[in-house]
């Protein structure tokens, strides 16, 4: 006896599970099924076949051979591979894939929690607001993706009638940010009204660009409606990535992280980064067109952009080590989009901050390094001369003039560039202060005093004046930004961090060495203070920030009330951490993975331990509780205590291991401190300096 299917599906030619009051695939698309009612069937809904659901998309030959189209233009890689003509459909013939007839087929997102009526936008997963987790993550909804659906209740505006102001938006607004700046403006805009941009991609840009609006709070349950739609359009082709789908995934990356969702976002770049050593993206292609290649290299380095705010230098995290990356940097923006008078002032500064953030991972590696170090280590002024003369050779390329100090950032307010151009300046001051704190005495992220002992007293004096110097430049430039620019721009997240740090130099300086650095205890408070309301207004609904503000709150609060033990605040831990600690580790594994108060993966709360269901016989009397379901990032996050260390035998220089505020790793290989350092880059010649010390 044949299986009788349903009209929709018998047009759809599909299979039909059957089953009352409707079967699977037409509750899951939306349609009206006509086992609904059944014995009444309805003469329209047969007349009239469902709407297509899929685009013509592919190139004509594959759709002929039928073939998987890989849809890039002006060739697809299957008709490329095969040596087939490759020609597609006139535009006419072809629409934006979320594009849609909302009265023949309109879904609704679910309900979540906190939210009584659903709110229609597009076929998206449950979402549950709580913990950022989507519903698909639940056992019953592994085998494949299915969609709740709700009463259908369409906007006054659908998306597809907005999208082309949504994509416009992203490209005014969003793409000059360094973490986001891969996608070519006019390529991408041309496919996208040629109907052949990828509806992956598509969301993504959507649902990022609607999350701009903080204050309506229907547009953050529509932006994390599309979000996770992309997502999970990304999980259904996940054995075949493409460009579209990796640059879609890196836009959820970044979605999540501002909103909170560190764990989600973590687990997405660990499969974005898949994808681009599937792809082979850390290669130079010599046989694509420039912009093609360029595309490529920004994809890349703005995911190590992104890969930083979770831990710099920690080898276990790293999700593609610089070293296996073969790719120059980017190119100034004039050279990558057409020209035009308004581009030639960014003047190349997110090339320049790729190249920083690689040297401020170096300087966290050697960092952690030495922090452990129980003998004394003379190469170390010398390394630092040589990383700071690799800034000084940077800093004259970073503006036309090379002139010092940097031109004000306030008059790039008024142009796309100047979360670039901010981030950059203050990434510059950064990387000098994490180098020359490393020879402060008693700061959390010098070496211990064995290191230090041997060092001249105005190498001390320069290390701190250089501190002073780059920690008031960062904390100046975020100021008179705040104090100037009249609107709210989208900035990096790297900008809090910088100014968080500053603050904390300088509080420090003020108290461990007033004569040296002349700063009063009112003084740097107001500083500090200044810096913590630039960052308060313009990271106002940053998730990853609220970290940050407390803890500077914290320690501004305490250093106005307690003039006597200043270097105590900063090695103090918060009492959270304090009853965290976790005492199956031993000191030197809390210190060789500590996480700074920003980093990502210290907010992101992993459980490390499957929880026992009573204590065995061979630990009863051990005091240790078995059930460890607590934050393992956090217990490896404690700072010092009484600023003692812990006791280890000798170690050599190809052993160290140490803390830092970003908890980076010099090399865990054997041969760190070989010939060929690990810090380096692998498209650079080799610092003329090490060959000295190495």
């Amino acid at each position: 006896m044949t299986k009788k299917s349903c009209d929709q599906c018998h047009h759809r030619k599909v299979r039909c599970q059957g089953g009352a009051p409707s079967c699977n695939s037409c509750c899951r698309l939306g349609f009206q099924c006509s086992f609904s009612h059944e014995g009444l069937p309805d003469p329209q809904a047969i007349a009239n076949p469902p709407r297509k659901l899929r685009g013509g998309l592919a190139c004509l030959q594959c759709h002929q051979q039928k073939t998987r189209c890989g849809r890039e233009h002006p060739k697809c890689s299957t008709c490329l591979k095969r040596a087939w003509p490759c020609t597609y459909r006139s535009s006419s013939h072809l629409r934006s894939p979320i594009s849609a007839d909302k009265s023949n087929h309109t879904l609704a997102v679910p309900a979540t929690e906190g939210q009584a009526d659903p709110v229609t936008v597009l076929p998206a997963s449950g979402v549950d607001n709580a913990n950022g987790t989507a519903a698909s993550d639940t056992p019953e909804l592994q085998a494949g993706p299915s969609f709740v659906l709700g009463t259908p209740t369409p906007l006054p505006t659908g998306l597809d009638a907005c999208t082309s102001s949504l994509v416009d938006r992203f490209f005014e607004k969003i793409q000059p940010v360094p973490s986001l700046s891969f996608l070519h403006p006019r390529m991408t805009k041309e496919r996208f009204s040629g109907g052949s941009l990828d509806e992956t991609l598509i969301l993504a840009i959507c649902g990022v660009t609607i999350s701009q609006d903080k204050l309506d709070p229907t547009h953050r349950n529509r932006s994390l409606a599309l979000m996770s739609r992309s997502e999970e359009l990304v999980w259904q082709r996940l054995d075949s990535p493409n460009m579209a789908r990796l640059q879609a995934l890196i836009v959820c990356v970044a979605y999540r992280i501002e909103m909170g969702f560190t764990q989600r976002a973590f687990m997405l770049a660990g499969l974005a980064a898949r994808a681009v050593t599937a792809m082979r993206l850390n290669h130079e292609r010599h046989d694509l067109d420039p912009v093609s290649n360029e595309v490529r290299r920004r994809t890349l380095w703005s995911l190590k952009i992104l890969e930083l705010y979770f831990s710099i230098g920690l080898p276990e995290y790293e999700l593609l080590p610089l070293e296996n990356v073969y790719l120059q940097l980017p190119c100034r923006e004039e050279s990558f989009q057409d020209s035009a008078p308004s581009l030639a002032i960014e003047s190349g500064a997110y090339s320049h901050y790729v190249k920083l953030t690689s040297i401020r991972r170096d300087i966290m590696k050697l960092t952690r390094a030495i922090s452990m170090y129980d003998q004394p280590f003379p190469q170390l002024v010398k390394l630092i001369d040589s990383l700071d003369h690799e800034l000084s050779h940077l800093r004259c390329q970073m503006t036309s003039d090379g002139a010092i100090p940097f031109p004000s950032v306030v008059r790039f307010a008024s142009t796309p560039w100047l979360a670039r151009h901010l981030v950059m300046q203050l990434s510059w001051h950064q990387c000098r202060c994490d180098l020359y704190r490393l020879l402060l005495p008693d700061y959390p992220e010098a070496p211990p005093a064995v290191v230090l002992a041997g060092l001249e007293v105005q190498t001390v004096e320069n290390a701190v004046r250089l501190c002073l110097e780059h920690s008031l430049a960062i904390i100046g430039i975020l100021s008179d930004l705040n104090s100037q620019c009249a609107q709210l721009p989208l900035l990096e997240y790297d900008t809090a961090i910088c100014g968080y740090h500053a603050c904390r130099l300088v509080l420090f300086l003020a108290h461990s060495q007033p004569r040296l650095s002349q700063l009063s205890r009112e003084y740097a408070i107001s500083r500090a203070e200044l810096c913590l309301t630039a960052i308060k207004r313009f990271f106002r609904f940053s998730m990853p920030v609220r970290p940050i503000l407390r803890d500077l709150e914290r320690l501004i609060s305490t250093c106005s009330t307690d003039a006597v033990n200043w270097t105590a605040l900063v090695f103090r831990s918060t009492p959270d951490d304090e009853q965290s600690r976790d005492p199956l580790l031993s000191a030197a594994a809390r210190a060789k993975q500590r996480l700074a108060i920003h980093s990502l993966l210290r907010q992101a709360d992993f459980e490390d331990s499957e929880p026992q269901a009573a204590v065995s016989p061979s630990n009863a009397g051990t005091g240790h509780s078995p059930v460890r379901q607590r934050n393992m990032y956090k217990v490896l996050s404690l700072e010092h205590t009484s600023g003692k260390r812990p006791a280890t035998e000798p170690v050599s220089a190809t052993q160290i291991g140490g803390e830092d505020q970003h908890c980076g790793l010099w090399n865990d290989d054997p041969g760190a401190f070989s010939a060929q350092p690990a810090l380096l880059f692998p498209w650079c010649e080799p610092y003329d300096a090490f060959a000295d010390i190495l």
